[in-house]
């Protein structure tokens, strides 16, 4: 859940309040991540429609993980990213790692908070070369590290 939870502290930095939540149909349905979004961080959650479900759903399944790409496909998921923002979604989550694969941010300008990308990139901080030896960052509760699609901010208390 780390990559959702640094998720959140972007959308939250970004002022995001209403965000879209692509995925298998299961993160779509499922209170496992919604719930987590809404009750836990304040975030109203919008999902695609049954119909724009099944099909992401189905995509996902049957194409991406056969590791099919097909335009038609993106030009499917693009459709359903402009349906959320239209419908008040101000940035879309891509909850499953296959998504990826079909639409990057250079695709749209819907904003997207790949939940993945952010936790490597999160990774990546907490390694840095010290001293010419790549060494952990022990990060304490008085310095907070995280990333954000194309940011990294240290944040000192």
């Amino acid at each position: 859940m780390g990559g959702l939870h640094s998720a959140k502290i972007c959308l939250m930095r970004d002022g995001i309040q209403a965000v879209g939540l692509i995925g298998t149909r299961f993160t779509m349905e499922q209170d496992f991540y919604k719930g987590r979004l809404s009750d836990r961080f304040g975030l109203q959650v919008i999902v695609p429609n049954g119909e724009d479900q099944s099909t992401i759903h189905e995509i996902i399944y049957t194409e991406l993980c056969q590791g099919m790409i097909k335009d038609s496909s993106r030009n499917q998921y693009l459709r359903i990213l402009q349906a959320l923002h239209q419908q008040g979604a101000e940035a879309v989550i891509p909850g499953c790692t296959e998504i990826a694969l079909l639409v990057q941010q250079s695709h749209t300008t819907v904003p997207l908070y790949d939940t993945t990308e952010i936790h490597a990139r999160e990774a990546v901080v907490k390694s840095e070369f010290r001293g010419g030896q790549v060494k952990s960052i022990c990060v304490s509760l008085d310095e907070v590290i995280f990333t954000c699609p194309s940011h990294i901010v240290t944040r000192h208390k």
